[in-house]
């Protein structure tokens, strides 16, 4: 058994506590020779730069220095930047094809922002590692670094927590047209006396969206590709030889046309009109003749009824005015007659003295006039009343 002497152990302790130093120290040194290789800066722009040119390529200060990627710096805490929104007036709709690679992107920049990261890529799930020592708001895209096909606009921000979330912004280019391709004629059969086209295009980049036909530079009908690989079968055309031209779309609008002389024989003929039939006959027919009359049996008994009510309107109105004559004239002889009745009696009974029996004959009398004159005022009354 070992049996450590106290000078002994106070050696061990030292040694003990020199390489505890010297690995802190290492940690340290390896620190800071990391912080400085994450400060870079960018390459002056040349005279021949526009306002339009913002793509630019990031240099290390240090070129023996790593370049190491913005995400792999700091992942940061959830105060640092969230992903943001790209925006492009000539490429606004992600998922749409473009024939065009020219063009800008602008975003807008928060205000706790200290760098910027910015580069075009082939992956949706790229971190971008081209660093900015300028607070850029735009990114310019040309032929020169955007290609055919689907890339990314990749974007990330730092602030003073540390980079934030990638924005990954899909760019679809195509600005080649279709593959040149033919059109085949299969001939008239007893079956389908018209000819049958098939065609279909190539596009390897965005695919073919769609397909324009045309006859003889006659109305165009556009065909899909689904439909095109069925065939496209030839109807109602006279006997003669037409130029079919076919124009193939992509997705992005590019445009590959082929033509080709299509001769038909279907012995097809539109329907003739009928030489023997005037236009008289094709105007008076059973139907016509019908409706006309129907039409002429309906004015009829329209204008029979407004005639049939003038009519009884103006016997009312000669009615009314008789009515009023006949009422004017009966009361004035009924007041004659009256007046001179009532003169007569007042003579007869002033001038002597009468019996009882002329007594009553003369209150019999009085009765009988007022009664008349009401009876004939009621009956005048009725008649008005109906006539009104």
């Amino acid at each position: 058994m070992w049996v450590l002497s106290e000078n002994s152990s106070f050696k061990i302790s030292c040694v003990y506590k020199a390489v505890l130093m010297v690995m802190v120290l290492f940690v340290y040194l390896s620190t800071i020779q990391s912080a400085q290789a994450q400060d870079v800066r960018l390459s002056p722009p040349s005279d021949s730069d526009t306002a339009e040119q913002t793509f630019v390529t990031a240099i290390p200060m240090d070129p023996t220095s790593d370049t190491s990627n913005p995400a792999e710096v700091t992942t940061g805490p959830e105060s640092t930047p969230l992903a943001h929104e790209v925006t492009s007036v000539l490429f606004p709709d992600p998922e749409r094809w473009y024939n065009q690679s020219t063009g800008v992107f602008t975003w807008n920049l928060p205000a706790d922002i200290t760098v910027v990261s910015a580069e075009i890529a082939t992956s949706s799930n790229n971190v971008p590692s081209v660093v900015f020592d300028m607070l850029i708001t735009e990114f310019g895209v040309s032929a020169e670094n955007l290609s055919e096909g689907v890339q990314y606009l990749s974007m990330q921000f730092k602030n003073e927590f540390g980079w934030g979330g990638v924005t990954n912004h899909k760019i679809q280019i195509d600005t080649i047209p279709p593959e040149v391709f033919n059109i085949d004629v299969l001939s008239s059969t007893s079956v389908f006396p018209f000819p049958l086209l098939l065609f279909e295009a190539q596009d390897s980049t965005s695919g073919i969206d769609y397909y324009v036909l045309n006859i003889d530079n006659g109305e165009s009908q556009i065909i899909r590709p689904n439909d095109a690989r069925r065939g496209y079968l030839l109807s109602e055309l006279l006997d003669g030889t037409y130029t079919v031209t076919i124009s193939a779309f992509d997705k992005a609008g590019n445009e590959t046309i082929t033509s080709v002389p299509v001769p038909v024989v279907a012995g097809w003929s539109p329907e003739p009109y009928p030489e023997n039939e005037s236009y008289i006959e094709s105007v008076f027919t059973y139907e016509n003749i019908l409706i006309g009359i129907l039409a002429l049996v309906v004015l009829g008994e329209l204008v029979y009824i407004a005639t049939s009510r003038k009519k009884s309107r103006e016997k009312e109105e000669i009615l009314r005015r008789e009515t009023l004559d006949v009422q004017e004239q009966m009361g004035k002889i009924f007041s004659a007659l009256r007046d001179e009745i009532y003169e007569q009696v007042n003579t007869i009974t002033t001038s002597s003295k009468l019996t009882a029996n002329e007594k009553e004959a003369v209150e019999g009398l009085n009765k009988a006039l007022e009664v008349s004159e009401t009876l004939i005022g009621k009956e005048i009354n009725d008649v008005q009343t109906m006539l009104r």
